[in-house]
């Protein structure tokens, strides 16, 4: 399947266009499946309105005789950033990957392309540092250290709104918490 490569500003529209591949995504890596998926559309609109949200869809390109029918070609894939200066470094734009998703038809083909295209796009706005951040049981890591990317953080999550691990119950944990007078 030919696909092309688009940046686009993230409107309603564009949502329910990405929908389909969302939800396939979070198929795939949800880490609490029993959290369901419900984007803040709300808050990523207000993300393009304050112009720090970069979209970049992957469209499955239509045949000539299926263009009059459907004139914008399917999304199967997407890479969402936010960029803005660094907190720690003001005066360096970087951009830190929200979700990056290929559907398996065409991921194997585009992924390398997909990722050294959105390089492309940020670098020509300037950014100068690109995060990304993978999945344990979803990792892409080689994928990126082939690009040059370094792997610098790693990333714990733990649920709170589960009684069996509560820190103060928890008997291999001990918080050292100062005394006050």
């Amino acid at each position: 399947m030919d696909v092309a490569f688009h940046a686009e500003p993230f409107t309603r529209k564009l949502y329910a266009e990405l929908l389909p591949c969302l939800q396939d995504h979070w198929r795939e890596v949800a880490h609490f499946p029993d959290i369901e998926l419900e984007p803040d559309v709300d808050r990523y609109l207000a993300a393009q309105g304050a112009g720090v949200l970069r979209i970049f869809t992957v469209r499955a390109e239509m045949p000539p005789w299926a263009q009059d029918t459907d004139p914008r070609p399917l999304v199967v894939g997407y890479c969402a950033f936010f960029v803005q200066p660094n907190p720690h470094y003001r005066q360096s734009l970087q951009a830190a990957a929200d979700v990056l998703f290929l559907a398996r038809t065409v991921r194997a083909a585009n992924a390398l392309r997909f990722l050294k295209w959105c390089d492309e796009q940020l670098r020509a706005e300037g950014v100068q540092a690109v995060y990304h951040r993978t999945k344990v049981a979803h990792d892409f890591g080689k994928l990126l250290e082939r690009m040059r990317y370094t792997a610098v953080d790693v990333t714990y999550v733990r649920r709170l709104d589960s009684r069996e691990l509560t820190p103060l119950e928890d008997p291999g944990i001990t918080l050292a918490i100062p005394e006050t007078r």
